[in-house]
């Protein structure tokens, strides 16, 4: 394996933040964050994806593979939230279906590119290996 991708994978600012929650719950450091740093932490982390996938988006062009699968992306962030509100409205509270909603949009924004990524390198080799 490439020591680069493992090193760009590891310097990623999702993971090295996963890391340092880590270390701190294993070192029993009582960190205390501010009320106002995880937004903060929430918006870079946002804005870092964004930067990353829109550089990648940039240098690879558009195609229509590229097209549909964010087409796809797009209706599927927006479909699964306003479903699963619906579909748990009859059977939670209103408050309790909100807060699953919401997590499944943001489950699936980032699932999405994360396996597109995983996946599309995969396609190139066998094509080429055909």
């Amino acid at each position: 394996m490439d020591s680069s991708l493992i090193l760009s994978n590891v310097l990623n600012p999702a993971v090295l933040f996963f890391f340092m929650g880590l270390t701190a719950v294993f070192l029993k450091s009582g960190l205390v964050i501010p009320q106002l740093i995880p937004k903060l932490f929430s918006q870079y982390l946002l804005f870092a994806i964004g930067l990353k996938g829109g550089h990648e988006l940039h240098k690879s062009g558009l195609s229509c593979n590229i097209v549909m699968a964010l087409i796809v992306a797009v209706v599927v962030t927006a479909v699964v939230p306003v479903y699963s509100l619906l579909r748990l409205l009859w059977a939670w509270g209103q408050e309790d279906a909100s807060l699953f909603a919401v997590l499944c949009a943001s489950a699936s924004c980032t699932a999405t590119p994360a396996a597109m990524r995983l996946t599309v390198p995969a396609a190139n080799l066998v094509s080429t290996v055909q």
